[in-house]
């Protein structure tokens, strides 16, 4: 795979349609290497995640009427949350605070 680039990596309060529901973008993530006995309690196809820097994305979440993964290549951004720069900013911050964070 391919490393993203921040320029094609959407950006936190972006929107994103995925299976006809809207999302906007909430955070950054990538593969998580599995060691130790969580490689043994996940098995050998599982794919776990971690919430990473906007240019180590492989996958955004999403927040809409639930929650969801996507691989950053498979997101075609639909448009922006109507947000102030301070709340687009502020999100922005939490979405670095959660990175190393481990999604299973």
């Amino acid at each position: 795979m391919s490393k993203p680039t921040r320029a094609l990596t959407p950006d936190i309060g972006d929107t994103f349609t995925r299976d006809g529901r809207s999302y906007r973008v909430t955070g950054w993530l990538k593969r998580s290497e599995r060691t130790g006995a969580l490689a043994r309690r996940l098995g050998p196809d599982s794919c776990p995640l971690q919430f990473c820097a906007r240019d180590e994305a492989q996958y955004v979440s999403g927040y809409g009427i639930c929650g969801v993964i996507v691989r950053v290549g498979d997101v075609v951004v639909t448009g922006r949350v109507p947000w102030t720069e301070d709340a687009l900013a502020s999100d922005r911050a939490l979405a670095a605070r959660l990175a190393g964070q481990r999604v299973y």
